[in-house]
């Protein structure tokens, strides 16, 4: 023991369940202080305005470097006054550069650090990356986002990478968080399929940070990222693309509104990665387990786990949806966009006579002042 207040830094990746157990972790703070624990609150958004301050680029989110300034040391601050052994995760870290890693270590300086990272297999995650670029408006089918993938794999996975691979190559983003920490302060939580049942991925990263899994019910506001079927997928690239949107309403309007409050009301099949581009990341995959599994690491689940299953023949290609696919449950859409319209004028209507009611206001005083 150090004496030094535990922190366990949850450094994603992406696209791996971390939306999931953010909202546990948020939903469930007195349960987790009564442990011994702070996940801490500094305000709404905190940990993600402190990773884009750290690790991110802010205006890729529609905000300013101003707007996420000092996010990092607030939440730092209710951690030390929270006490106990510190929480604090967002998937933005798993890309820090090295520099930005030194920057935050840092500012980690005075805690017993930990870092945990949660991984899936990567035929799920190329399929969710490319579903979160589209939401984040690039105007890209999946088969030149596989074909990118692909061309960007680095031959030695331990080694500089670019692209999908500087915040997703897993062996490589450890490589340089173990900057800050020794390999048996690392924690590797594999992230398992939905056969493992409900509750499965809190399980494994409650183990990894020291703490029971009953502390709290892993069914109880749990909030998992809004994922879309290919069909919606498809007419939000289409959407994006016709808007003409910029940041920073790409980010609020485009994805934060229409992409998930709106398009994730309608259900079609979820993007599957094709075969040919699921055996090229098994290869990947091969070389993650190995690698792994010989650095020392605490390994919570299997690494078997990693390997991408084949789908089976016939599954549809991602960019294959058909127009009557597209436009099945547009009208479902647009009367929701209508209705939210229509929110928006009564809305607008009540604060412009609240703003005439409030300028009436001081010549009425000024009447009967006299």
């Amino acid at each position: 023991m150090t004496g030094r207040q535990a922190l366990y830094l949850h450094i994603g990746m992406p696209k791996s369940g971390s939306t999931y157990l953010q909202s546990l972790l948020e939903g469930h703070r007195p349960a987790l202080r009564a442990r011994g624990y702070t996940y801490p609150d500094a305000g709404r958004e905190a940990m993600f305005h402190a990773a884009l301050e750290m690790a991110g680029r802010p205006d890729q989110w529609g905000l300013t470097d101003e707007a996420v300034a000092g996010a990092f040391d607030r939440v730092l601050d209710a951690g030390r006054r929270g006490g106990g052994t510190v929480l604090v995760s967002h998937e933005i870290l798993s890309a820090a550069t090295r520099k930005e890693i030194d920057r935050i270590g840092e500012r980690l300086e005075e805690f017993d650090l930990h870092v945990v990272v949660t991984t899936r297999d990567l035929a799920r995650t190329v399929a969710a990356q490319w579903q979160e670029r589209v939401k984040n408006g690039v105007d890209e089918t999946y088969a030149q986002f596989a074909e990118a993938v692909l061309a960007q794999r680095p031959a030695d996975m331990t080694s500089t990478a670019q692209g999908f691979w500087h915040g997703h190559n897993v062996p490589w983003v450890l490589t340089r968080w173990e900057r800050l920490v020794p390999p048996d302060r690392v924690h590797v939580v594999v992230t398992p399929d939905r056969s493992a049942g409900p509750g499965a991925l809190w399980t494994r990263f409650a183990a990894a940070v020291g703490l029971p899994a009953d502390v709290l019910d892993p069914l109880s506001g749990a909030v998992a990222n809004e994922s879309l079927g290919t069909a919606q997928v498809a007419l939000l690239r289409q959407t994006l693309a016709a808007s003409g949107l910029e940041q920073p309403w790409t980010a609020l309007v485009g994805k934060r509104w229409f992409a998930q409050t709106i398009l994730s009301r309608a259900r079609s099949a979820r993007p599957v990665t094709p075969a040919p581009v699921a055996a090229a990341l098994a290869e990947v995959a091969e070389t993650w387990i190995a690698e792994l599994g010989s650095r020392g690491y605490a390994i919570h689940g299997s690494l078997d786990e990693l390997r991408p299953s084949t789908p089976p023949p016939g599954t549809p290609h991602p960019d294959d949806v058909s127009a009557d696919d597209l436009v099945r449950d547009l009208p479902d859409l647009l009367g929701a966009m209508l209705r939210h319209e229509v929110d928006q004028r009564q809305t607008i209507a009540r604060l412009e006579a609240e703003l005439r009611e409030a300028r009436q206001a001081p010549s009425r005083r000024s009447r009967w002042s006299r």
